[in-house]
């Protein structure tokens, strides 16, 4: 509201920091927001001033809601059995979020996996679903419906593009 822009920013692999800029180009805030060795996918505004950072840490998935200041509200982790990242994520009404991760290493044998997670103000999974591909993201569409796109790989050199919309 006030013009200040937020970055995330890595002034050390794996470590990213929450960075307030002002209106004029002066760094006004710096703050350490998640563990080492985390990676930030996304930054996502969601509700009343505060932010969503989604990523991967260690091998699990991982959202972390902050205010504008950056202090941390909530950290969560969210575990398939494999190694998962989000790679995006869109606010939902009341301050939850709709998450898209890509699920364990590129395998032709097995196959790619999108891990869709709908979670509450609070970070708590409420739902997920889980389609056959990679690289995915998602956004709001003018209905109110969530748009779901997304790669679905068929033998070495052919790749199918799939959009699929999603109810909140």
């Amino acid at each position: 509201a006030n013009g200040d822009v937020l970055l995330i920013i890595e002034f050390a692999p794996g470590q990213p920091s929450l960075v307030r800029v002002d209106q004029a180009g002066r760094v006004v805030t710096v703050k350490s927001v998640a563990e080492p060795g985390t990676t930030i996918a996304k930054l996502v505004a969601v509700d009343e001033g505060r932010f969503l950072l989604v990523g991967r840490q260690a091998s699990d998935a991982v959202a972390i809601k902050v205010d504008a200041q950056g202090n941390r509200i909530w950290a969560r982790r969210f575990d398939h059995g494999e190694a998962e990242g989000f790679v995006g994520a869109v606010a939902l009404e009341g301050g939850g979020f709709l998450g898209v991760a890509n699920i364990g290493k590129h395998d032709p044998a097995l196959g790619d996996r999108v891990w869709v997670l709908r979670c509450s103000r609070d970070g708590t999974r409420d739902s997920d679903l889980i389609l056959p591909g990679r690289n995915a993201a998602v956004t709001r569409a003018k209905d109110g419906s969530y748009a779901l796109v997304y790669d679905e790989q068929k033998g070495s050199f052919s790749h199918d593009a799939w959009l699929q919309t999603l109810d909140a």
